[in-house]
């Protein structure tokens, strides 16, 4: 509009002051890139994110600390393409388990999935504390099922391998000249596995397992005066994890709580029915996500409860010039 001219805004017009003059641009000041960081990201919501920068430091700060799902530097933040920039957000900008649309992960959501019996791998576990879990494992006489410890032992050796191949690496499908598109996976800071009564050796071990090799803190939430010999006999066998994981007990009204305190952000269950209805509620209320499905000793799939999935597209060129990485082998342009 003409300056000098005086506009009365009412409540509720500015979509029409949108609909004759264009969009509404918010701009907020900073001094630090850390403080830029900060602001975006207590806004709570999380889908894009763009940086404009030549300075590797202020990238790799801002790669580490911004919260949204798909990050873009210096290019464009908008036109995602499916698998080279598979798209979804965090936070408010996310729904349900955060798997991306447009990545090799979203499908699986909606699958159910059936164990199957495979041969244990040889290939020693590298993680520490998974292997000091599996050396007790191997050397101690436990009350719990033969078949279900060895289940066990397998499916630490894949949490371990899917941990190393898939979840803590990222994965560029296309390198194309120019341009890095990388597909990787932050885990969540703390994840809550609820143990039920009516859980196996298995499904309360595995969890934890999974958990800890994408690199959660673990909290095994039991209700009060359970007294379950598979929780008192992974407490024994973890003492050397240290603060990584933590035994708390709750009822299912101070689990409730702790997700609408916002203390929580992923919850594993073993199963749907062994979640009570109010919790249900609440977690939907708070968009916190359940998840319930079977617990499955195959790292590639149950690992994927415990991360978020992040894209980050970046053009390296400068005008076509590709600089110190002129020499990189790259998909040639088509």
């Amino acid at each position: 509009w003409s300056p000098g001219v005086k506009w009365d805004v009412a409540p509720g017009s500015v979509t029409h002051l949108t609909e004759f003059f264009g969009p509404v641009l918010g701009v907020m000041r900073f001094t630090r890139l850390s403080e830029a960081i900060e602001l975006v990201n207590a806004t709570g919501y999380g889908l894009t994110s763009g940086l404009e920068s030549l300075d590797e430091r202020e990238q790799a700060e801002w790669r580490a600390g911004i919260r949204a799902g798909n990050l873009y530097i210096n290019r464009p933040t908008t036109g995602a393409i499916v698998l080279r920039q598979p798209f979804g957000g965090m936070g408010k900008s996310c729904f349900g388990p955060g798997m991306k649309a447009g990545g090799p992960n979203y499908v699986a959501q909606f699958m159910r999935f059936t164990p199957r019996a495979v041969r244990p791998s040889e290939t020693p576990v590298s993680n520490p504390q998974l292997r000091n879990l599996q050396e007790h494992l191997e050397a101690v006489e436990i009350s719990a099922p033969r078949e279900e410890v060895t289940r066990l032992l397998v499916a630490i050796r894949s949490y371990d391998r899917w941990a190393r191949e898939e979840f803590s690496r990222e994965h560029d499908h296309f390198r194309l000249l120019g341009q890095d598109n990388f597909r990787r996976y932050l885990p969540f800071r703390e994840v809550r596995v609820r143990v039920h009564p009516a859980d196996s050796f298995f499904e309360i071990f595995a969890r934890v397992c999974a958990a800890q090799a994408v690199g959660c803190r673990v909290l095994v939430s039991s209700p009060p005066d359970a007294d379950l010999p598979a929780v008192r006999t992974l407490d024994d066998f973890t003492d050397s994890w240290a603060g990584s994981i933590e035994f708390l007990e709750e009822s299912d009204a101070q689990l409730e709580a702790a997700v609408r305190g916002g203390w929580t952000e992923r919850l594993r269950f073993a199963a749907p029915e062994r979640i009570p209805v109010a919790l249900r509620v609440t977690a939907a209320e708070m968009q916190v996500h359940l998840a319930d499905t079977p617990v499955l000793g195959e790292g590639r799939v149950e690992m994927l409860w415990y991360v978020r999935e992040q894209s980050l597209s970046l053009d390296y060129h400068r005008y076509g010039n590709l600089g110190s990485r002129s020499g990189e082998r790259r998909a040639e342009p088509r």
